[in-house]
Order: structure tokens, then sequence, then C-alpha cells
């Protein structure tokens, strides 16, 4: 084994990485999946070095800075995944929606210590359950196949993949 494989996913992860600030063109699911391991292990490596490191509410305003630092490139990944899937971009700020829907509890969060925080007992509300659908679209619009063959935004990422 010539570490193939390997080599693929590697030049498709940096793809991604250099492609952060680009919403043209298209992207394949692996992408997606690589994208958000990657970013899961640094954040939560990041995050954990931060709230152990820092006070709780100055390490919840670095994780917060880090999750915002990390969107844009998201951001960008999600458009060129719905352009593999032959629709408009612009379907992306739905991924605006659970952010501002779950922004009234973080700030509540923010402006309690820890043990209050911890023992508040707190109920899903509309805005949660909603946060959560929207959420649950973006997944299902994530992991939906692209089109087969060249679209309106560029050829197939698979077929390029392959040759």
């Amino acid at each position: 084994m010539g570490g193939g494989e390997a080599d693929d996913n590697a030049r498709m992860l940096m793809r991604t990485i250099r492609l952060s600030f680009d919403g043209s063109g298209r992207s394949r699911r692996t992408e997606v999946v690589y994208w958000y391991i990657a970013t899961a292990l640094v954040g939560t490596t990041f995050t954990f070095a931060a709230t152990t490191a820092l006070p709780w509410k100055a390490g919840l305003v670095v994780s917060d800075l880090l999750q915002a630092i990390l969107f844009i490139p998201g951001f960008a990944l999600f458009a060129r995944r719905l352009h593999d899937q032959d629709r408009s971009g612009w379907w992306a700020l739905l991924l605006l929606l659970p952010i501002a829907l779950s922004l009234p509890d973080h700030i509540r969060m923010l402006a309690l210590k820890p043990a209050d925080w911890l023992a508040a007992e707190r109920q899903p509300d509309a805005t949660i359950w909603a946060a959560m659908l929207a959420g649950l679209i973006i997944l299902v619009l994530l992991l939906l196949p692209g089109t087969v063959g060249p679209n309106r935004f560029g050829d197939d990422p698979r077929q390029a993949a392959a040759d």
C-alpha cells in the first residue's frame, strides 16, 4: 500500500483550507466531513485549553472568538456544497439562523457564574427548538448528494478527484 487514499484525504483537506474564503465552485460531502472533524478537534482542544488556563468568562469569550473565526471558512464550504447540488449559495445564510436563535441563551450564560449556570434548570423554549430545526435542515442540505456531471457552478468534484 502506497498510502494513496491517505494522500487523497490530505489533499482534499488542504484544498478545503486553501478555499477557506472562496464560496465559488463545488465541494464534495467528504470535504464537509473532513472540515467538521478538523475544526471539532482544533476547537475542542483550544476551548479546553482556554477554559482551563483562563477564568470562566474569558475562556468562553476566547472560545466564541475561535468559533467566529472558523465560521467564515465553514460558510464558504457550505456555499460550495450547495453549489454541488445546483442550489444558490445564498441558502448558506441559513447558518446564521441557529446562531441568532441561540444568542440570547448564550448571553445569559456569560452573565452568570459557572455554578449558577450549571445549577439553573433550563427548559428548551421555542427558540431552542427552532435553532435545532434549522440545524437539522442545514445537516440535510450538507448531506444531500450533488448533481452528477457539470452544473452551472462548475465541474463535478467527484469526477475531478477520479482523474
